[in-house]
């Protein structure tokens, strides 16, 4: 785990990596990448993404996660490709329910 935050409403978000596979609840996830995952404040699995960006930092507010970080090459959050000119670009990004 890299980064973690709570909204107002309790629900838990984390952003790490993985190098084998893992399961948070929504089902196996298999090989190696970078994640974000989402719990309500019982414990219960929401949501989660895989991606090939790094984050390295969090907050959370009304259900929704705002993410920044660094990806090396090209990424997709779900808007589009996004390359870096360089060796590594950073990002922000939204996600929600």
């Amino acid at each position: 785990m890299r980064a973690f935050a709570l909204d107002e409403r309790g629900n838990l978000f984390i952003a790490g990596g993985f190098a084998t596979s893992i399961d948070f609840g929504g089902g196996l996830r298999s090989g190696s990448a970078n994640f974000v995952a989402s719990f309500d404040p019982t414990g219960a699995y929401r949501w989660d993404t895989t991606t090939t960006a790094y984050a390295t930092s969090m907050a959370a507010q009304g259900g929704r996660v705002f993410l920044g970080g660094a990806f090396s090459g090209s990424v997709d959050f779900g808007g589009g490709v996004r390359s870096s000119p360089t060796t590594q670009g950073g990002f922000l990004v939204t996600l929600s329910d």
